[in-house]
């Protein structure tokens, strides 16, 4: 199970805008992929709009030590190579026209060699402070919400403290604190300055995340399940 996260670069409709690649099981034939971005400005003209791709790979190559796939969604397609080492996978999105996006690295944020059924993946809209309006998050859960299990949530910052546009913050941490009451889980993971108070609501389709800083500034924000068993 892999994740990996980076940027997008769509004509006028993703401009540098964050994406997360997830591979639940590995890179085989058949293995299947989901991507997570947000558009800039969508097809409709809805701005900063959530989009979720569900695939399978349907090719693989091996050339001096990298994997070589290709992956297909309802409409874009995309080719990746991966490194030997799995640190990181160029990819380039193309869709039925030819049009084709350049190529992005994507750095790997969390890798298991074990395939995990349990993989979920929420998402929805994060807004703190000045600092993130109406961003897209993704909140990935490779193995169940249990104390010491690996959690990753990924979004951009609409504009980040030092004054950078669109910079990617990503959170690779684990669970703690973990209790069940009444159908629900809540948990607590943390990268060192943010806290994330995690409750998935009972039925698992839906998560709640409270934000919250030293200075005590909080922010709700609501997920959804977007894939899982």
């Amino acid at each position: 199970m892999f994740t990996f996260n980076g940027k997008l670069n769509w004509f006028k409709y993703a401009v540098n805008e964050t994406i997360t690649v997830v591979f639940p099981a590995g890179f085989a034939v058949n293995d299947p992929v989901c991507a997570f971005w947000q558009w800039t400005e969508d097809a409709a003209g809805n701005k900063k709009a959530n989009t979720t791709q569900l695939g399978f790979i349907n090719s693989v190559t091996t050339k001096t030590g990298e994997y070589q796939v290709s992956f297909a969604f309802d409409y874009y397609s995309f080719e990746a190579t991966v490194a030997g080492d799995s640190s990181t996978i160029t990819a380039t999105m193309f869709n039925p026209k030819g049009d084709r996006s350049e190529a992005t690295t994507l750095n790997r944020q969390f890798g298991n060699l074990v395939q995990f059924r349990s993989t979920t993946v929420f998402t929805g809209k994060l807004n703190w402070l000045k600092y993130a309006e109406n961003e897209m998050l993704t909140l990935v859960v490779p193995r169940g919400v249990s104390n010491g299990a690996p959690v990753g949530l990924y979004h951009q910052w609409t504009v980040d403290a030092k004054g950078v546009k669109k910079a990617n913050h990503a959170v690779n941490a684990t669970f703690r604190d973990v209790t069940t009451d009444k159908g629900e889980t809540k948990a607590t993971f943390d990268d060192g300055y943010y806290t994330y108070n995690t409750t998935v609501q009972s039925g698992g389709q839906e998560v709640k995340i409270l934000m919250s800083n030293p200075n005590h500034d909080q922010s709700d924000n609501d997920l959804k399940k977007v894939y899982g068993y």
